[in-house]
């Protein structure tokens, strides 16, 4: 089986009791097969690069990419719908101190445990991006803004919780809602920025 030129499988066909078994009919059946299933393995493999590029390797969470197509999305189907929609911005507490302290490994092990807390805390609906960096992102679709803070109230003691050798990692974190789906995809970004900007003095 051919793809782009490669071999990439091989599909073997016998008979035990008849050299002349197949006829060129059957012939034909199985190199329509064979170039069906070459078709596949290359949307397969599309869907894998586009995945991989929207995918964060350290964490497995989606990345920055997949959140601004997630959000376009999101802000449409609350608008169509009238429902909130609430963002969390989140980085965590001293982190370049762990990296410049401990080393990458450590700030890998806390970048991982945050990954895995949040996602495992937060509802199959709601997705957890990591922005790059300390940064993570959470989007909650249907959620207002006291839901957010509640939300974000579990995963401060979720992550109080989680066994962590240096100690459980603080997450600073931020809030924008968009009210009955007014507002844009563009308001939320401006939010975060500003929600930044104030957080850290700028």
């Amino acid at each position: 089986m051919l793809y782009a030129g490669q071999v990439y499988g091989f599909l073997n066909i016998d008979s035990s009791s008849d050299v002349d078994a197949f006829a060129e009919d059957s012939l034909e059946v199985v190199r329509a097969f064979a170039a069906r299933a070459a078709l596949l393995h290359g949307a397969n493999l599309r869907e894998q690069i586009h995945l991989a590029a929207r995918t964060d390797l350290l964490t497995g969470l989606p990345n920055r990419r997949a959140f601004t197509w997630t959000l376009e999305r999101e802000v449409s189907r609350a608008r169509r719908h009238a429902e909130p929609l609430s963002l969390i911005v989140a980085d965590i507490r001293r982190f370049k101190s762990v990296n410049d302290q401990l080393g990458h490994p450590a700030g890998d092990e806390a970048l991982t445990l945050v990954a895995r807390v949040v996602r495992a805390t937060v509802r199959t609906e709601d997705t957890v991006f990591r922005w790059g960096g300390d940064e993570f992102a959470l989007l909650l679709p249907r959620t207002d803004a006291a839901a957010a803070v509640l939300v974000r109230e579990r995963l401060r003691a979720a992550l109080r919780a989680a066994p962590f050798t240096l100690g459980p990692p603080e997450l600073n974190m931020d809030i924008a809602t968009l009210a009955g789906g007014q507002g844009s995809g563009e308001q939320v970004h401006e939010a975060d920025a500003a929600m930044y900007r104030e957080k850290r003095g700028a």
